[in-house]
């Protein structure tokens, strides 16, 4: 018992030293620090403000040129680096020489009587319409053009341009006559030409209660002209149908009229 009485007492001698220190300690950390603190409350001296020729502009201090490292260690370094990093500046690529241009023919044909212009490239039905149209058919009728007219296309096309229809020629005649059967086998379209126009001229049927008749020149359609009328093909030039004789048995008094009766027109061609 008397031992630990001993040990409370020695541990409560050192806990109040330790207090003491501390106390003493800190005493001295606040004794120095209040100078300090008393000193940054007092206000600072004003300075007079600086002329304009006081103030000097401080020049800035360069900082030195490092110049390349030449040693050879540093170069056998750059080198190995140039072998492995890509380079960083791209040549411009080298312009090609500019190609030749490929010639192209343009199939320019004189096409009696076409609206289209000698120099012009001909497209499409146009320019199957100057390779395929031996005959020189006119281009354009009564003011119709044959290269804008798509049934006129195949109409031509379909009867191979007419290559075996003959033309008669009216240069110096005043009035020719033609006599045409329609529904019949015997059906055969005209040709006339006057200078360097040619028409094909094909009645494709009549009717007596209109006492008209469906044409077609050159490939464009004309419907239902009827007797009297007159077309004018070109300047100077006038088709008209003078008469239509509907359901003709060829001289015969009776004749079957759906299998062998035919019309007969009569064409007449005018020059003025």
């Amino acid at each position: 018992m008397k031992k630990q009485g001993r040990l409370d007492a020695l541990l409560v001698a050192l806990l109040v030293i330790s207090l003491v220190t501390l106390v003493v300690f800190a005493a001295e950390n606040t004794s120095e620090k209040a100078p300090n603190s008393i000193a940054a409350e007092e206000p600072l001296p004003e300075m007079p403000p600086a002329e304009a020729s006081e103030i000097v502009d401080t020049p800035t201090e360069e900082l030195p040129v490092v110049p390349p490292d030449e040693s050879p260690a540093s170069k056998e370094v750059n080198s190995l680096l140039e072998e492995i990093l890509p380079p960083t500046d791209t040549p411009a690529p080298e312009e090609s020489p500019a190609a030749d241009p490929i010639p192209v023919e343009s199939p320019i044909v004189d096409i009696p009587g076409s609206p289209v212009p000698e120099q012009a490239v001909l497209t499409g039905f146009a320019a199957e319409f100057a390779l395929k149209n031996e005959r020189g058919l006119s281009a354009s009728v009564a003011g119709k053009s044959v290269l804008d007219d798509e049934f006129a296309q195949v109409y031509l096309d379909h009867n191979n341009y007419f290559q075996d229809v003959a033309f008669d020629n009216l240069d110096g005649v005043a009035l020719k006559s033609y006599e045409v059967q329609v529904g019949n086998n015997e059906r055969k379209p005209t040709g006339i030409q006057k200078g360097v126009e040619r028409y094909v001229i094909d009645v494709l049927a009549c009717s007596d209660a209109d006492a008209a008749c469906w044409l077609r020149i050159n490939g464009v359609i004309f419907k239902w002209v009827p007797k009297g009328a007159e077309i004018q093909l070109d300047t100077g030039t006038v088709l008209r149908i003078s008469d239509i004789l509907i359901n003709q048995c060829n001289g015969e008094q009776f004749c079957d009229y759906y299998y062998e009766a035919y019309d007969e027109v009569e064409l007449e061609v005018t020059q003025r």
